[in-house]
C-alpha cells in the first residue's frame, strides 16, 4: 500500500497530521479507527473512484497528531471542522467513521450539522456501552465454548419444524 502525502497544521487543540485530496468533487471526511492514520488510504477506494475529494485527519496518538490534541471524540470533531474552515471546506458530502473512528464522526455530525451533510458508518464502535450486562451474561450462557453448538443446532431445529409446531419461530403457524 503507498503512503499518500499528509501536511500537518497547528489549530486550537493542537497540532493535527491530515490528508487532502483535492478533486473537485464532493469533499468526504474520513476518521480511520486504530492503527491508521491519514498518510494510509485504506478503505477509500469507493469515494476516490467516485470522484470525492479526501480529507483524512490522523486521530490523537496516530501519526504525527499527538495523542494530547483533543483526545476525546468531541474535541477532536472540534478541531476537525477547524481543520476544515481552514481548508476552505465548507459542507462535508459524508463524514466517515471507520471501527474506532465511529465516536468522533458520530461527534462530528452532531456538533457540526451546518457542515455534515451524511453521516456513514463501517464497522463502527459506537459511544454507549454494548452488549449490557444482562445481554453479556446470557450471550455467554448461550455461546459459551461448552454449548455454543448445542444452542446453534436448536435453533435449527427450530427453524426447520413443521408447520403447525408449536415452537415459537417464524416458521410456526
Amino acid at each position: 500500500m503507498r503512503e499518500k502525502a499528509t501536511g500537518r497544521m497547528v489549530l486550537g487543540a493542537g497540532e493535527v497530521e491530515y490528508r487532502w485530496e483535492p478533486r473537485g468533487g464532493p469533499v468526504v471526511l474520513v476518521f480511520h479507527g486504530g492503527h491508521l492514520r491519514a498518510g494510509l488510504p485504506l478503505g477509500e477506494e469507493v469515494y476516490r473512484e467516485a470522484g470525492c475529494s479526501l480529507l483524512v485527519p490522523s486521530r490523537p496518538g496516530y501519526g504525527a497528531t499527538p495523542v494530547t490534541t483533543a483526545p476525546a471524540p468531541g474535541a477532536f470533531a472540534d478541531a476537525a471542522a477547524e481543520l476544515c474552515a481552514r481548508l476552505g471546506v465548507r459542507r462535508v458530502a459524508a463524514c466517515v467513521g471507520v471501527s474506532a473512528g465511529g465516536p468522533t464522526a458520530l461527534a462530528m455530525a452532531a456538533r457540526h450539522p451546518e457542515l455534515v451533510e451524511r453521516l456513514v458508518l463501517e464497522s463502527a464502535v459506537g459511544p454507549l456501552p454494548w452488549p449490557g450486562r444482562r445481554t453479556a451474561a446470557v450471550g455467554r450462557l448461550l455461546f459459551g465454548p461448552r454449548v455454543e453448538a448445542l444452542t446453534w443446532g436448536l435453533s435449527g431445529c427450530w427453524c426447520t419444524a413443521p408447520r403447525g409446531w408449536p415452537c415459537g419461530c417464524c416458521c410456526a403457524t
